[in-house]
C-alpha cells in the first residue's frame, strides 16, 4: 500500500510507501543485486543502505506533476516485524493541475500483484487499485 498527501504548507507531497520485508528484499536482490539481506528467526529483511530503497520507489512509483516527472526524496524508514515503511518527500511549490501515478511496485516479481494507493490534497481524495494490467492514473484538479 503507498499514499501521497500534499503537504500542508504547500511545498509539495509526502509520501508512504509499505512493502513487506521479504518481498522487498527479494525484489532489491532481484534488480539491484544487493547482497544486504539478513535471516533472523524465519524473517528476510533489507540491510543495505537507504539509496536503494529511493531509487526502488522513484523505479517502481513514478509520479509526474504537471506533466513532469518528478523524484521523491528518502526521509526515512520505520522496519517493522513484516513490513518496511518508507516515507519520502516530493518538493514542488507550483500549483498542481495534474498528477500522473504509475505504480508497479512488485509487479516484475509476482503478476497478479495488486497495489493499493490512496492520493490525498485539499481538492481530492481517491484511491486507486493498481494492478499489473492497470498501473497508471491520472488525476486531474479542477
Amino acid at each position: 500500500m503507498s499514499s501521497l498527501s500534499s503537504d500542508p504548507d504547500g511545498e509539495g507531497y509526502f509520501m508512504t510507501v509499505r512493502i513487506y520485508n521479504d518481498d522487498l528484499a527479494i525484489d532489491l536482490a532481484r534488480l539491484y543485486s544487493v547482497e544486504q539481506i539478513s535471516v533472523e528467526d524465519h524473517y528476510i529483511r533489507y540491510t543495505g543502505p537507504d539509496t536503494f530503497l529511493e531509487k526502488y520507489v522513484n523505479d517502481h512509483l513514478r509520479i509526474k506533476i504537471n506533466g513532469k516527472d518528478v523524484k521523491a526524496q528518502f526521509s526515512d524508514k520505520e522496519i517493522q516485524e513484516l513490513e518496511t515503511i518508507i516515507n519520502m518527500h516530493i518538493p514542488f511549490g507550483r500549483k498542481v493541475r495534474s498528477v500522473e501515478i504509475e505504480n508497479k511496485i512488485l509487479i516484475g516479481l509476482f503478476p497478479d500483484q495488486v497495489n493499493l494507493f490512496i492520493y490525498k490534497d485539499d481538492k481530492i481524495e481517491k484511491g486507486v487499485r493498481f494492478t499489473s494490467t492497470y498501473f497508471n492514473e491520472t488525476l486531474t484538479r479542477d
